[in-house]
């Protein structure tokens, strides 16, 4: 059976464990008691627990005070066991900074994976879906990020770019990225298997379209840099 999560999975948990706090049932067992929208007195809902637990992650926007776009919506983040270790892992995507990757270490703390292929590269990261879309029983990592024709096209005819700073330039202009799991490690294999090009990408999504087994990916764009209203989504 395929697996995904993403943004709706996020929110059903969210529900249900809102719905579970302090609900009860009726006799018959069939029915949720009826809900309050304030907690019990003294017991709050939700603790902000991310410095304790070692996540310092800082989402670089960009702001000018203009409130543009891109100055009010955050990036894509999800929670997944990325290393099989049995616990939950987070990835959180940043816009115009580098994307972090924190391990779960078991014990109540995180750790940020600095050197993992997913992690360090900035690549203006808006969505995140994570399924396993090939039925392997491992998890991929899709990124929604910008593809810029006229960027891959001044990063060739550059002259005067070194071969790291050309690297990280090709990187910004190369559009989303997928890593999957591979017998050497993760890998990013976007541009290998044809989803890299989607113009401004935001959200994503792995779901069984035509419910054949396996999964389809959908990617949104917004300000996409063709002038052709009519041109679909991929």
């Amino acid at each position: 059976m395929s697996r995904r999560l993403g943004g709706g999975t996020a929110a059903g948990l969210l529900l249900a464990n809102l719905l579970s706090a302090g609900a009860g049932v009726r006799s018959g067992g069939l029915h949720a008691a009826r809900q309050t929208l304030e907690p019990p007195a003294g017991v709050a809902w939700f603790t902000d627990r991310a410095e304790e637990v070692g996540i310092d992650f800082g989402h670089f926007n960009g702001a000018s005070g203009e409130l543009y776009v891109s100055e009010i919506l955050g990036p894509g983040a999800a929670m997944f066991d990325f290393d099989g270790d049995g616990d939950l892992d987070l990835f959180e995507g940043n816009d115009y900074g580098a994307n972090e990757l924190w391990d779960n270490r078991g014990d109540g703390t995180f750790r940020a994976l600095e050197d993992h292929p997913a992690a360090g590269d900035a690549s203006n990261t808006m969505g995140v879906a994570v399924a396993d879309w090939d039925n392997s029983g491992r998890w991929s990592l899709h990124l929604s990020n910008m593809y810029s024709h006229a960027g891959r096209r001044v990063v060739r005819l550059a002259q005067t770019l070194g071969g790291a700073m050309r690297g990280r330039l090709g990187q910004l202009a190369n559009g989303n990225q997928l890593f999957v799991q591979a017998p050497g490690g993760w890998e990013e294999r976007a541009a290998a298997l044809g989803v890299n090009e989607a113009g401004w990408a935001w959200a994503s999504l792995f779901y069984d379209l035509d419910n054949d087994g396996d999964q389809e990916l959908f990617v949104t764009n917004g300000n996409t840099s063709h002038r052709d209203a009519e041109a679909p989504d991929y």
